[in-house]
């Protein structure tokens, strides 16, 4: 493969899809590693990501993705716990049993902030006595 991608690198158009694929194959690994609970490969992935946060001018991620990186690997001599939990895939939001469903705090956040405002749910909720009743006790 090395051969091949040495060959056509003068080819800009090869260069660019190269490039996209490299980026892609990273958002993939980010989305298996909050998927299947995995710390580890959480952190390759971002470390991975840094370069092109750079490239890309995503400046607040660039200028602070350093700083989380090194606060969490450095995770394990600061909050051993936290790292313990995080290893055992407790970084992530899971429920089910499932395999492969599990997603960050903020996603769980915002599915469930949606599950509420759907019909009979928290939009309203004063002016509707069944809605109130279904969400709060009394």
């Amino acid at each position: 493969m090395e051969e091949f991608d040495n060959a056509h690198s003068p080819n800009h158009n090869f260069r660019l899809w190269t490039s996209y694929m490299q980026m892609v194959e990273l958002l993939l690994a980010m989305i298996r590693a909050y998927r299947d609970g995995n710390w580890d490969l959480h952190l390759e992935s971002f470390a991975a990501m840094l370069p092109w946060l750079t490239i890309y001018d995503h400046t607040n991620y660039a200028r602070l993705g350093p700083v989380y990186l090194a606060g969490m690997e450095n995770l394990e001599t600061k909050a051993p716990k936290v790292h313990v939990e995080f290893i055992a895939g407790n970084f992530v939001v899971k429920r089910t049993n499932k395999r492969f469903n599990q997603v960050l705090a903020d996603q769980a956040t915002e599915w469930m902030n949606k599950t509420c405002k759907v019909q009979n749910g928290i939009i309203g909720i004063t002016r509707n006595d069944q809605a109130r009743d279904k969400f709060c006790v009394t």
